[in-house]
Parts: structure tokens; C-alpha cells; sequence
């Protein structure tokens, strides 16, 4: 029977949060964590899965905003896009942001043309967190510090004196996120703008907007659009960012709030939040976008997206009870697929990625298959024009499992032990669609000018539904002590339209960046 334990204790949470802060530490960081602040800054419409192609590649070159405050892999971390446990992800940072935008009108054959907008300081030096509106559905914020804000050194904590009934906050973490009664998240970024910067922030799609400002703090709250839902129903269902100015200081906060908290608890939060003076302020240093408009298709992009993925001539295979050797991190292993299948239903799955129990009953049609809604959206440009739904498809998937053993061929332990500051090894599976000759974990997330959403949260990346272990960590890893094994069982969602076309990368991004994995586990081998 494979176990599955809970939260960290508190012991553990307060080295994980202290860690966290480390820089002499290397971390497996969440990519949802990364992808959210991107969002945030970006000012994205669609907050699940929109866009899935974008959301996770062009967080690859539309990094964090400053320097970034990051909780170790082994923190429970929520996805406010999902509302759903998220697993960790090995990732790296960038420390420019850049926002590209994509255009999906009918592409002439001119030559592609960009255009670069850099922020220029507002040279007034009020302090004044001014509001402007540049089109039908795009606000613009901007804020230079006045001298006396400059010269107020004195640093804070930036806390919540109310919360509605259920809402749950994790202690020290540094983007105050909360859990609602319904287990999505709400969570605050704070920054500092300092001396010599200009704050400037587009936000675009937006459907209505209040001013909630009082004597201590300027407020504003922007409701995001949402093509699925009826425009008469928007202002009361979109989720919505909050950005904060704390009056006479130079700190902005801003806040994301997942549209099951309703207006008047979301505005009783805000009020409440205040400034305590403290030693210890988790605060980022503002960095401004720079803004690269890119005439270019979203097909035009992806085509050239997918001209860089792993082609399927470079790749090996591997079979069941094979063995897959594998070093990351001075931890050397070996892997062996015990057993693989392929199922219509989720019979005997009961976990998320993360080994949390879930219920995926939701997800079953009235024949018993696996069935997900998409909703095919034309891109809007957030100034005057809104996204807008296209087409409604219902896809059956199939369920893909694999039962794995992983041996320890080190001369250590590979253990989770915070006190020592060691991590287990990482479970982080990818299921990959060969398109043209290439392999591409996006699903099918665009066609004919149009960018999938779904309000349905099945899989994490890659297709990964389900984590189980004999001997898990925490979140995604697993512990195997030196020369012993622990088996694992994963499982990863495919379009059941091709099937055989997807491969399995059994160790996803645990891997060294000059010892690249490329052994992948071929679909159409299992026997049906």
C-alpha cells in the first residue's frame, strides 16, 4: 500500500520559509509561482488555463520583475490559475521582464517589424498613484516617489487585520497567500519603487474597475473579462487584481483575488490591510516592462516555437523492465518501468501530482470516459477589443499509467531533510504530442488563429494527473536511501485522437542542463 503523507509541520514550514531567502542555497522552484507573478505584471485576462502555450513558455523569456523571492519545491504551492495544488518543477530565472505581444489577424508578406517601448520616468515627484485610461478596456498606473517617501527608511511588515471565514493564510510566506474555503488562493507581491524609478503599469482586458482608495492607501480594483462568461454576468464573476499604494511610503502592493471571493468580502480584505513597522520586510525592488510589440501570427510563433523542440530523431526509447540510468544534482539513480497501461477512466487514481487526495469524478461523461471542455478564444487586443469565444470542443482523453521503481546507485542518501537541508529526488513526468516530427507538450493549444482556455483543471504540465509513492517526501519527491529502491506510480492524461502519437519523459525537467535526458517511453508500445 503506497502512503502519501500531509503538510509540512510547523518546524519544517519555518525551514522552508527561512530558506527560502537563502542565496547560497540552489532551489527546485514551482514554475506556477514564477508563472503568476509574470501574469500579474503582465496583466493577463484569462487567469486558469488560458493560453496554456504562453502561460508557460513566454514565462521563459517574461520573467519575475525583480529579485525574486521564491520558496523552496518542497512548499505546498497553489496554482491561482487551477485553484489546485501544483508540484514543483526545476526552473531557472531571468531577471529581465518583457511582455510580447501577439497579433492574430491575417499576416501580410511585409517583413516582420517590432517596436520597443521603454518606460520613461514621470518627472513631478508628487508621490501621486495617478489612474489613466488609454482605451475601452486599458487602464495605465503610474507613481514616481516624492522626496520624503524616498527619505522614509523605516521598513514594514505588511499585514491583514481581517480575513473572511475559512480563509486559511500560511504563516511567513512571503506573498501572504491565503487559502479560501473552497481551496483556491489569494496572494499579495509587494514592492518598493526606489530612487531613480518611475512605477508604469499597463493593464489591459479589463471590464470595470473601482476606487477604493482612504486616508492611508490608494486602491484601485480591476475586473479581468472573461470570454466564457456572459458580459451581463462579467463585473460579478472575473477574477480580479487589486494594486495598492501605502500613502507617504513607496510601497505598492498588488494583490490577486480568484473570482469565488465575493466584491464585498475582496473589498473588506483590502481595507484592512495596513503597514506595521517591523525589522524584517519581504518587499521586491520595482523593474518597469519593457514592452516588444512583435507583428507576428500567434501560428507564425508557434511554428517557430516548435522548430526549437527536441526533434523525435534525437530521442531514444525505452520499454517496460528496462533499466534507465540517471544522474541530476549528484544524485545518481536508476529507473525501470515495472508496468504501463491505459485506461478510459480514473479507477484506482485517487492523488493529485502532489500524492493529495483528489476526487476526479467531475471529470467522467455519462459513458464512463475521461472528457474535457475547451473553448476556443479570438485574441483581443485588451485596449478595445475583449477576447471573444470562437468554438466549444468536448475532447475524450485516456489515462496513462505507469508503475516505476526508482533505485539509489549513489553513496548517499537521497533523503528530505530540512534540518540538513537536503531534498529527496524529484518526480516530474512530461507526456509530450509528436507534431511534425517534433515533440511538444502544449496539447493542441492553438488552431487557425485561436488560443485554447479551459475552466476544467485535470492535469498539471504535461499531462500529469496523479503521484503515488511508497516512500514520498513532500510534494513531488520521494526519498531513496542509499542502495535501496522506492516505487512509484504516475499518471498522465492524453487526447485519446492520438493516442500513439505522445512520449513519455519519465524524468521532465529533473534533469542537468549539459546531461540532457533522452530516453522517452513510447504510448503506442503499451499493449492494449
Amino acid at each position: 500500500m503506497m502512503r502519501n503523507k500531509g503538510l509540512p509541520s510547523k518546524k519544517q514550514w519555518k525551514k522552508i520559509v527561512d530558506g527560502a531567502f537563502s542565496s547560497d542555497k540552489k532551489h527546485d522552484f514551482s514554475v506556477l509561482y514564477e508563472l503568476r507573478k509574470t501574469e500579474i505584471q503582465k496583466g493577463s485576462s484569462i487567469n486558469k488555463e488560458a493560453n496554456y502555450f504562453h502561460r508557460r513558455y513566454m514565462s521563459m523569456i517574461a520573467a519575475a520583475a525583480a529579485v525574486i523571492i521564491a520558496v523552496p519545491a518542497i512548499v505546498y504551492v497553489y496554482s491561482n490559475n487551477s485553484y489546485e495544488v501544483e508540484p514543483a518543477s526545476k526552473t531557472e530565472s531571468i531577471p529581465q521582464v518583457t511582455t510580447t505581444t501577439f497579433v492574430t489577424e491575417e499576416i501580410t508578406t511585409e517583413a516582420v517589424t517590432e517596436k520597443t517601448t521603454y518606460a520613461e520616468p514621470v518627472e513631478d515627484h508628487t508621490g501621486i498613484f495617478r489612474l489613466n485610461q488609454n482605451g475601452k478596456y486599458q487602464y495605465d498606473l503610474r507613481y514616481t516617489p516624492s522626496y520624503d517617501e524616498l527619505s522614509n527608511v523605516q521598513t514594514y511588515d505588511i499585514q491583514y487585520t481581517w480575513l473572511p471565514d475559512g480563509f486559511t493564510p500560511i504563516p511567513k510566506d512571503p506573498k501572504m497567500t491565503c487559502y479560501t474555503s473552497t481551496g483556491s488562493t489569494f496572494d499579495m507581491i509587494c514592492y518598493r519603487v526606489k530612487q531613480g524609478t518611475s512605477f508604469e503599469k499597463k493593464i489591459s482586458g479589463i471590464v470595470n474597475y473601482e476606487d477604493m482608495s482612504d486616508n492611508e492607501k490608494t486602491i484601485y480594483i480591476f475586473s479581468h473579462s472573461n470570454p466564457v462568461i456572459d458580459e451581463s454576468e462579467q463585473e460579478k464573476n472575473s477574477e480580479r487584481d487589486v494594486w495598492i499604494k501605502f500613502n507617504r511610503t513607496n510601497i505598492i502592493a498588488n494583490l490577486f483575488a480568484p473570482n469565488d471571493i465575493s466584491n464585498d468580502d475582496l473589498k473588506n480584505i483590502v481595507s484592512s490591510i495596513k503597514l506595521v513597522p517591523s525589522d524584517n520586510e519581504l518587499t521586491e525592488v520595482w523593474q518597469n516592462e519593457i514592452v516588444t510589440e512583435n507583428k507576428e501570427s500567434e501560428e507564425a510563433y508557434r511554428d517557430a516555437y516548435l522548430r526549437d523542440c527536441k526533434s523525435i530523431d534525437d530521442i531514444s526509447l525505452t520499454g517496460i523492465e528496462k533499466t534507465i540510468p540517471h544522474q541530476v544534482n549528484n544524485d545518481s539513480i536508476e529507473v525501470t518501468i515495472d508496468k504501463a497501461w491505459i485506461q478510459d477512466d480514473f479507477e484506482g487514481i485517487t492523488t493529485d501530482p502532489c500524492g493529495i487526495p483528489k476526487d476526479y469524478s467531475q471529470f467522467i461523461g455519462d459513458d464512463g470516459k475521461i472528457y474535457k471542455t475547451y473553448y476556443w478564444i479570438k485574441k483581443g487586443d485588451g485596449i478595445n477589443t475583449l477576447d471573444e469565444l470562437a468554438e466549444t470542443e468536448k475532447v475524450e482523453l485516456k489515462l496513462v499509467v505507469l508503475e516505476m521503481t526508482y533505485t539509489n546507485t549513489s553513496n548517499h542518501d537521497i533523503i528530505d531533510e530540512p534540518d540538513n537541508n537536503t531534498v529527496g529526488f524529484l518526480i516530474d513526468p512530461m507526456n509530450y504530442l509528436c507534431v511534425n516530427g517534433k515533440l511538444d507538450p502544449t496539447d493542441y493549444m492553438h488552431k487557425d488563429g485561436l488560443y485554447v482556455y479551459s475552466d476544467q483543471y485535470i492535469a498539471s504540465e504535461g499531462g500529469w494527473v496523479s503521484f503515488e509513492s511508497d516512500n514520498q517526501a513532500s510534494e513531488n519527491y520521494i526519498n531513496i536511501p542509499q542502495g535501496a529502491q522506492t516505487h512509484v506510480k504516475v499518471s498522465l492524461l492524453a487526447r485519446a485522437d492520438s493516442l500513439d502519437d505522445y512520449y513519455i519523459d519519465v524524468f521532465g525537467s529533473y534533469s542537468n542542463t549539459d546531461d540532457q535526458n533522452n530516453i522517452y517511453f513510447a504510448v503506442k508500445d503499451i499493449e492494449r
